[in-house]
């Protein structure tokens, strides 16, 4: 079930008329996904460090450009691995499309050794002869470790504080005194963050950038593998990104309470025409859309006709909350389930 405001009484019938009603907290209805966006990290309903693009001046500098590091902690220097297959030598003008297929790791002096402070992984491939955009993965030993530090689930989103926040806000959590707490009547359902990546350097070390002409994308997520938009699934791949409540089996117990956000899955099988999910303004949606070529981090919205495009996780939207009812919900008697004549749902104790 999506929010869509309070119901409003005409010729005696409670309806759904609200026209794709969002929630307002804090005295606003428009909210970022998150305040920054320059970090992969940024994409996750909550997140780890972040991790944010560098940019250095490429010009004539010869440098080696490797399939691989090797990490020191001890001494925390980084060591490119070298020889056949397992590097390239040159400068970014002349070798940055052969880099793109699977050599990710660099030194910003041009050596084949370097402290934290000079170890790149490069992360975008569009033809830019000037300079060279790339995240600096100290103190993790490879770009793997550090994935798994910016995916952390340790600090929660603008968006996650919002939904949340308003759910207890609109008491239906029954925190007030004599209230009836609404959540006993919510399945502790999976809301996918998925942040798995689908090609490109941030894939993997050995995945290649996808390209068209001088543009790079490679940093997509994986509903949009590629650049094309993948089949529809309810699986959630991995298990930090399978939002919870309390269930750690199925999933990672991390929200507060049994509500989240619509999926461009989820979007994409129920279907988006007006009849079926109307919409009059643009709304986020769970799904992570790319980390792009200006180092930027992109959330996907959508709204009626349009299930999902990507906007700057900063940009302010509207919110949506979705819940899932228990099995055994009962309905009133009457009702049809249009926006008309909606069904109502008895509560659990009734």
């Amino acid at each position: 079930m999506i929010y869509n405001g309070s119901p409003s009484e005409i010729d005696g019938i409670q309806q759904c008329n609200n026209r794709g009603a969002n929630i307002t907290y804090e005295g606003k209805n428009v909210f970022p996904f998150n305040v920054k966006d320059d970090s992969p990290a940024d994409v996750g309903y909550m997140y780890g460090v972040r991790l944010t693009q560098k940019t250095i001046s490429a010009d004539s500098t010869t440098f080696i450009f490797a399939n691989d590091v090797s990490y020191d902690p001890e001494t925390k220097i980084y060591n490119l691995i070298t020889g056949d297959d397992k590097s390239i030598t040159g400068t970014w003008s002349n070798k940055h499309k052969e880099a793109a297929k699977k050599y990710h790791y660099f030194c910003t002096d041009g050596k084949e050794s370097c402290d934290g402070t000079k170890i790149g992984y490069i992360h975008d491939y569009g033809y830019n002869s000037n300079s060279i955009s790339y995240l600096e993965i100290a103190p993790y030993a490879n770009i793997e470790e550090a994935k798994a530090a910016m995916f952390a689930n340790e600090n929660d989103s603008n968006a996650k504080r919002v939904v949340e926040g308003w759910f207890e806000q609109a008491n239906l959590d029954g925190h007030e005194a004599g209230s009836y707490n609404y959540e006993n009547d919510l399945e502790d359902a999976i809301f996918c963050n998925d942040r798995t990546l689908s090609s490109g350097p941030l894939a993997s070390k050995d995945s290649e950038t996808y390209m068209i002409g001088l543009d790079s994308y490679a940093y997509n997520f994986s509903y949009f593998g590629g650049g094309k938009i993948k089949s529809p699934s309810l699986d959630c791949p991995r298990q930090d990104d399978a939002f919870t409540e309390t269930d750690k089996v199925n999933g990672n117990g991390m929200l507060k309470h049994k509500v989240g956000l619509i999926t461009a899955d989820e979007l994409n099988l129920v279907g988006y025409s007006d009849d079926n999910l109307y919409s009059e303004w643009i709304n986020w949606a769970l799904t992570p859309g790319a980390f792009g070529d200006h180092g930027q981090a992109y959330m996907t919205r959508w709204i009626s006709g349009t299930p999902y495009y990507y906007a700057e996780i900063s940009w302010s939207e509207r919110i949506r909350p979705v819940v899932s009812l228990k099995a055994g919900a009962k309905f009133k008697k009457g009702g049809n389930g249009t926006k008309t004549n909606p069904y109502v749902i008895e509560r659990f104790e009734n």
